[in-house]
């Protein structure tokens, strides 16, 4: 489009040029000299001043109008305007300076009804109702290298564009001071107007301080809007319409009485490309405001220093938000959002917000340094917000529908929320967030609405309470991971309110007091198939500290955390339910895993290898405990109760308890007689109770032995089955009677003599076992060892004898089978016998023989012969019979050659002999000496193969004839 209006202007420049001379200085002389022109002349102005008295000067015909720039001066000495142009005229005006321009209506300095062009000319200081230069309907208007300077009007202080079947291009040009109501340099109403390298300064308006696009269509391009005033909407670019903003430079624009201080869009769209919005200020929308359900679209853009009341980079105030690759960065607001502000006060349906491969940073605000989203839905997604501030939420502040995906969430700050503060709805997907920091409440999120997250990384975060996470409402985390997060209290989750854990891992988490990763308040908490392990420094409740809250774990492992008082994975005064779950290698001043206050259930877990300095290795029980199916080993205490202290009365049945180790109780203390502890394993069946509890037993007091047996007498070589049982239970008086309820029972793990481990489960165990030559078979478990006696197996092979054969095409080997009972076996057994890389499945027959004849050449075999288990190795040798050698003779017509079959004892063998010469084959058979001989004829001077076979065995050898 430039380039075809430079075009067609040049064309109005034509031959025919009236020049005025130098002592003319009133319009009518100018207009004389337009009424005498032809169609299309040029009218040179010199340099001199030319002052209108209530005359403007109209153009009626197709003119071009040259003077000197600032010493060509039409002033108009506010009387009226200088130029009014017909309609359908064309007329360029070129060097011109156009100064005290008037109208109380349209165009202080140009009324334009037809085509006009001005090149490197000053209007300036004109004044008019619209429009310093007014474009009516069906007008054309191209500025080049023009300046625009200290017009006013109420609208279009410079230009007012009020066409909508017309088109305005501005190059090059530059409009300041500027004052108006409505579009401080420019009103474009209805038209469509396009802006190349210009520059808009120190203009003022109400409503757009240098442009007020009102449902026109304007494109901006790099061009620079500068230090603009707005004092009511927009103190740079305001648009009720299309407007779009390329390569362009928005700066140091100031709107101090309402929004948008960079720019402003109304209903429509608003596209900024490859743009910087620098420095503008505004109360609300400091870089840029929306409202009334219009579109922001911003690509590749900058948003950068900007401040408000609130939204200080950008206020969607009512509207939708397209971010790609763009940066919002060291945005301020006073309220909320920062950076940017998405919010629907009028609660239209609208768009979603979405932020795609943004930089959102160093911005601060009270709530929102970085995003506020206020009752609407926004996706942020692949982007990074660092370096945010605010009281609360330091990068987000959300009370809409939110939704974070591949967000990098490092180094934010704010009293509450330094990352995110939540009161409704959101989601995370893929979050890493790292040197978050709040100073009261929530390293990364304060939660009091509904928040899910999954797939994230929250490490090396810190707040007072809730190192990650403070959660008063719904909170959902899924497979992802907390390292290293810091706490007073609740090192990586404070919560009052229902919280599941799924799938996820917390490791090396410190605190100084409560709650190395979760200090629950209240509600409900559900802990699934997750991973403690390296949190340290809680005063109580190394992992988990529980006030009031009803806590399910499964699935779950706690492994080597440390409290330095009590708990040194959990501290409970609430509710917890434990289901398969291992506690490993944790430890406390007391209650080296868990310390319980409150109600405390536990089923199919395991307690191994923690550690109390003074009392309960693995548990110290103040209140109820139950359990059930679980495993306590190799637990210690230094004083009393290696693996529980049971200060009030416990009840645990089906488990294993061994090897925990305490001055006094080594498996439990109790400091009642009321416990409950019958039915279970304690390492043997016949534990030393003195060591293992503070108290005698009574003569009924039931546990549970081990079993070891088979369904028949052990014997080498066969398969049996063995059963591995602790389904029984024994009492003092050596009674024995069947366990109740054995499905309750824990794994346990079988060592048997021959090498195998067995898992028995449900208290029982049937195993086919093939004995090897043992004369005992044992299974071990704990201090438990018992065994079984293994009887020798007769079973044998027999007539197994070495074969040598002299070559004869066949060869046979034969064997016979004792089983078991020291016969003969019957027929149809199976016997394997393996030579030359072959192997062959024989049968008996029915007195145990076994035979096979085989077709070898001579040759060294070996043969392996197995029946079950039991094999032997024999050889077969079979013995060559043929023999020929090399020979050379003289050439003759006829040549005989001889081979020979004989026994290995020398006696002939009376059978025939093939030859293979020169491809043709001689038959001969051998004689009463065991020769065959075959005649030759006509063999020439030289070397011959020949091949002599009988049945499969070859022989090669060569003939040599010569002269």
């Amino acid at each position: 489009m430039f380039f075809s209006i430079l075009f067609v202007n040049a064309a109005y420049a034509q031959d025919n040029q009236t020049a005025v001379n130098e002592t003319g200085e009133s319009f009518n002389e100018i207009q004389n000299l337009i009424d005498e022109a032809n169609q299309g002349d040029s009218i040179c102005l010199k340099n001199k001043t030319y002052v209108g008295e209530n005359n403007p000067i109209k153009i009626n015909k197709d003119i071009n109008i040259y003077g000197s720039g600032s010493h060509t001066v039409l002033d108009a000495n506010n009387t009226s305007r200088i130029f009014e142009i017909s309609r359908n005229i064309k007329v360029n005006i070129n060097g011109l300076t156009l100064t005290n321009g008037f109208s109380d209506s349209k165009g202080g300095a140009i009324l334009n009804q037809g085509t006009l062009t001005v090149f490197n000319s000053t209007i300036i200081n004109n004044h008019a109702e619209r429009g310093g230069i007014y474009c009516s309907d069906n007008s054309n208007l191209n500025i080049y290298d023009s300046i625009f300077d200290g017009n006013t009007a109420d609208s279009g202080a410079a230009i007012e564009n009020d066409n909508s079947n017309g088109i305005a291009n501005i190059i090059n040009s530059t409009f300041t001071n500027n004052f108006c109501e409505e579009g401080g340099a420019i009103y474009n109403i209805w038209g469509a107007m396009n802006v190349y390298n210009s520059t808009f300064m120190y203009n003022t308006a109400e409503r757009g301080g240098a442009i007020y696009n009102n449902r026109g269509t304007l494109k901006v391009y790099n061009s620079k809007v500068i230090s603009n005033i707005g004092t009511d909407l927009g103190a740079g670019i305001k648009s009720w319409g299309i407007c779009e903003v390329y390569d362009s430079l928005i700066m140091n624009n100031n709107n101090t009485i309402k929004q948008g201080g960079g720019l402003y869009v109304s209903e429509f769209t608003l596209l900024l490309k490859n743009c910087l919005v620098l420095n503008n200020s505004a109360v609300n929308g400091g870089g840029v405001y929306v409202e009334a359900k219009a579109k922001l679209t911003l690509q590749n853009t900058s948003i950068i220093n900007n401040s408000a009341n609130r939204g200080g980079g950008i206020d969607v105030n009512d509207g939708s938000i397209v971010l790609k690759g763009s940066f919002v960065t060291g945005n301020t607001a006073n309220t909320n959002g920062g950076g940017i502000y998405c919010g629907c006060i009028s609660l239209r349906n609208i768009d979603e917000g979405i932020i795609n491969n943004c930089l959102i940073s160093n911005n601060s605000a009270k709530s929102g340094g970085g995003v506020y989203v206020n009752e609407v839905p926004v996706k942020i997604s692949n982007s990074k917000m660092n370096s945010n501030s605010a009281n609360d939420g330091g990068a987000v502040y959300n009370v809409g529908n939110l939704n974070l995906t591949g967000i990098d969430l490092n180094n934010n700050k704010a009293t509450n929320g330094a990352g995110i503060y939540d009161k409704r709805e959101l989601i995370i997907e893929n979050l890493n967030a790292e040197g978050n920091r709040a100073t009261q409440l929530g390293g990364v999120i304060y939660n009091c609405g509904n928040t899910d997250i999954s797939l994230s990384n929250l490490n090396s975060n810190e707040a007072y309470i809730g190192g990650v996470i403070y959660n008063t409402a719904s909170l959902k985390v899924y497979n992802s991971k907390f390292k290293s997060n810091k706490a007073s209290e609740a090192g990586v989750i404070y919560s009052s309110s229902n919280i599941i854990i799924d799938d996820s891992k917390f490791s090396n988490n410190q605190i100084t007091r409560k709650g190395g990763v979760l200090l629950l308040v209240d509600g409900n908490a559900i802990i699934d198939n997750s991973i403690f392990s390296l949190n340290t420094g809680a005063d109580e409740g190394g992992v988990i500290f529980n006030y009031n809250g009803d806590i399910q774990i499964n699935n779950s492992q706690f492994i080597s955390n440390n409290a330095k008082s009590y708990g040194g994975s959990v501290d409970n005064s609430g509710k917890i339910t434990v289901s398969n779950s291992l506690f490993d290698k944790n430890s406390a001043y007391g209650a080296g895993a868990i310390d319980n206050g409150g109600k405390l259930t536990i089923f199919d877990s395991s307690f191994i290898n923690n550690k109390a300095t003074i009392n309960g290795g693995a548990i110290d029980n103040n209140n109820i405990l139950n359990i059930s199916g679980s495993i306590f080993e190799n637990n210690i205490a230094g004083a009393e109760g290696g693996a529980i202290i049971a200060r009030k009365d416990i009840s645990i049945t089906h488990s294993s308890l061994f090897n925990n180790q305490a001055a006094t109780g080594s498996a439990i203390y109790t400091n009642n007689q009321y416990s409950n502890l019958t039915n279970n394993w304690w390492g043997s069946n016949s534990p030393d109770f003195k060591n293992l509890f503070n108290r005698n037993v009574t003569d009924d007091f039931k546990w549970i032995i081990m079993g070891f047996k088979s369904n028949v007498d052990l014997m080498q070589y066969e398969k049996s089955t063995i059963i591995v049982s602790f389904n029984q239970v024994i009492n003092s008086k050596g009674l024995v009677s069947v366990l109740n309820s054995s499905g309750n029972l824990p794994v346990f793990q079988v060592e048997l003599s021959t090498g195998n481990s067995i898992n028995v489960a449900n208290g029982y165990l049937s195993n086919i076992l093939s004995v090897p030559k043992v004369s005992t078979v044992s299974a071990k478990i704990h201090n438990q060892k018992i065994s079984l006696a293994v009887f020798d197996n007769p079973l044998k092979i027999i007539n197994n004898k070495n074969v040598v054969v002299d070559y004869n095409g066949k060869a046979s080997f034969k064997v016979r089978v004792i089983g078991n009972d020291g016969k003969a076996v019957g027929s149809n057994e199976i016997v394997v016998m393996k030579i030359a890389g072959k192997t062959y499945i024989v049968k008996t027959d029915k007195n145990g023989y076994a035979s096979k004849t085989f077709s070898f050449i001579p040759g060294k075999y070996t043969i392996t012969t197995s029946y079950k288990h039991f094999s032997v190795k024999n050889t077969i040798n079979i013995k060559n019979v043929l023999k020929a050698k090399s020979v050379t003779k003289k050439k003759s017509k006829h040549v005989k050659y001889s081979a020979s079959l004989k026994t290995s004892k020398g006696k002939a063998i009376s059978r025939k002999i093939t030859f293979k010469v020169k491809g043709k084959t001689y038959v001969a058979k051998t004689n009463k000496k065991g020769i065959a001989t075959v005649t030759l004829k006509n063999l020439k001077v030289g070397k011959y193969k020949i091949t002599v076979k009988y049945l499969k065995s070859t022989v090669k050898t060569t003939l040599k004839i010569k002269k």
